[in-house]
């Protein structure tokens, strides 16, 4: 309230663009100082709070924003009434009698379809094929045989300069996974060529 009574009383300064608000006393006996401030200056304290648009159309209006009761009233009345449909009522037809009996589906019991399926087995042979195994078994050690590679060339370039018992151990191994590869393929050449003579 006090700023009120000091812009009002503010005076005009040498320059035409601005003003001077007088040294006031506060209220612990203190004085603040003058200041110059422009023409149109609110200070803080009497600054309005921003209110959002929603809330303020909700503070001025009692109906919902877009609809207004003047419009509403009359566009409720001059909706044009619809035409009443007559509908014809068809009889009732009886449900078409099946020709064909071989086709119409039977009622399956849910005990009977799964009796089929279990029943159904696979061959022994498409479970425990012996390549599938093979194949597997050597994927891992081409595997393996590339990691002790990659350990050995780790070690030879610097990169590791303290190597690890187990690291040290698959590469002295390098060995022992190349004579299983070479055994195993010679096992699933075997395989692939007896195969042939089962099917025929």
């Amino acid at each position: 309230m006090d700023s009120i009574n000091s812009i009002k009383s503010a005076q005009l300064n040498g320059s035409a663009n601005q003003y001077e608000i007088p040294a006031t006393m506060r209220k612990d006996g203190s004085w603040r100082k003058a200041r110059r401030v422009k023409p149109g200056f609110v200070p803080q304290e009497e600054v309005p709070l921003y209110t959002p648009k929603g809330k303020r159309v909700a503070q001025t209006s009692q109906y919902p924003p877009g609809w207004h009761p003047t419009v509403a009233t009359t566009s409720a009345k001059t909706k044009p009434e619809k035409p009443k449909q007559i509908t014809i009522e068809k009889p009732k037809e009886k449900p078409a009698e099946i020709k064909d009996k071989k086709n119409v589906p039977e009622k399956i019991d849910v005990k009977d379809v799964t009796e089929k399926i279990q029943s159904i087995s696979l061959s022994s042979e498409a479970l425990n094929d012996p390549t599938i195994e093979i194949s597997k078994k050597l994927k891992r050690l081409r595997r393996r045989l590339r990691e002790s590679d990659a350990l050995n060339d780790k070690i030879v370039s610097g990169e590791i300069t303290s190597p690890e018992k187990d690291q040290l151990e698959k590469i002295a191994r390098r060995k022992e996974f190349e004579k299983e590869i070479e055994q195993l393929e010679e096992e699933r050449l075997k395989l692939r060529q007896l195969k042939p003579m089962k099917n025929t």
